[in-house]
């Protein structure tokens, strides 16, 4: 996908969301803009994104009248809004923060016949079984992996005055000023080298992932 395929839509006044592999992007755009898009020489398909594309097939297991689910609404979408169209299908919003590549991530209680609404609703991109997070990574200052209590008293490295350098899927949302808190203060600059996607933002999730294991 070349950076001029994506300012194409955009001039015609598409808005641009999530990556979804492969070679589609999901676009926030009216009728007439999507008849305009469709028209161009490199897009070969435009349709909508039906609620159904936007649930986890692990929602089927969920079998209780009540379901606890997470919601990811799309960047740019207010918060407290959709906060209240989740309440309004009868949900209960037990937290909220934001994502990792833009927009809010929603912990919910709603009734199970109602995920199904949620979904449709437009500032939603994506609704899963809520998992509570939990810490994987604290294995890897383990004797086992990279023994950092030794490099810590051998080497004297400990983090502090260290730059690293990640080569991966991207950060966050690519936007110095709108990424995640967790990394203001520790970022020097990204780039996307010699490639064509024109953009260091990660629809990936594993540069994220990566960087804020190095940031610990």
């Amino acid at each position: 996908i070349l950076p001029g395929w994506k300012a194409a839509v955009e001039q015609l006044g598409g808005i641009i969301h999530d990556y979804v592999p492969q070679f589609t992007y999901i676009v926030h755009m009216d009728g007439p803009t999507a008849d305009r898009v469709r028209a161009l020489p490199m897009v070969r398909w435009v349709g909508a994104y039906q609620p159904l594309f936007r649930l986890s097939t692990a929602l089927d297991d969920v079998a209780d009248q009540t379901a606890r689910i997470g919601v990811r609404s799309f960047s740019g979408e207010p918060a407290a809004a959709l906060a209240g169209q989740l309440q309004a299908l009868g949900g209960q919003v037990l937290n909220s923060g934001r994502a990792s590549g833009g927009g809010t991530i929603f912990d919910v209680e709603l009734p199970a016949n109602a995920v199904t609404a949620a979904a449709g609703l437009q500032a939603v991109a994506w609704v899963e079984p809520w998992a509570e997070p939990r810490l994987n990574n604290e294995i890897t200052r383990s004797p086992i992996i990279f023994d950092q209590d030794s490099i810590g008293t051998g080497l004297g490295l400990h983090g502090a005055d260290q730059i690293v350098v990640v080569g991966d899927t991207g950060l966050s949302t690519g936007n110095q000023a709108t990424m995640h808190p967790d990394f203001q203060g520790h970022f020097y600059r990204g780039t996307w080298g010699g490639g064509t996607c024109s953009t260091w933002r990660d629809d990936h999730g594993h540069g994220t992932h990566v960087a804020g294991s190095v940031l610990g």
